[in-house]
């Protein structure tokens, strides 16, 4: 029978799972919390931090073990990017359908000065 783990039961948490489990909880919940109140620009620099410490931990890699790392990186990199960047399009693509439909229109404001 293949794949017979997936269909365990599930085993009881120990007590001090459960406090690791809230508490990634609160982490999760302040990260979220952060993200909103936090501009493009520190969201930003976030990435450029993460991105600075992948290449720090990239030095490190052995020579004969680079090219499964490097594979390994490029996967994550294009399954994120993709959707982000698909995401960030339709995005923009509302944000300007928005304005053309303000645009198009004309305000109370400018129906007065008529």
């Amino acid at each position: 029978m293949r794949f017979a783990f997936l269909r365990r039961k599930p085993r009881e948490k120990s007590a001090e799972f459960k406090e690791e489990d809230k508490l990634m909880k609160k982490l999760f919940q302040a990260a979220d919390r952060y993200i909103k109140t936090s501009d493009w620009k520190i969201i930003a620099a976030v990435k450029f931090c993460v991105m600075a410490f992948g290449i720090i931990v990239g030095m490190f890699v052995r020579k004969e073990h680079r090219k499964p790392v490097l594979c390994g990186a490029v996967s994550v990199f294009l399954l994120t990017y993709i959707p982000l960047m698909r995401r960030m399009a339709r995005f923009i693509r509302q944000e300007w359908d928005d304005e053309d439909d303000i645009n198009r229109f004309p305000s109370a404001e400018n129906a007065d000065e008529n």
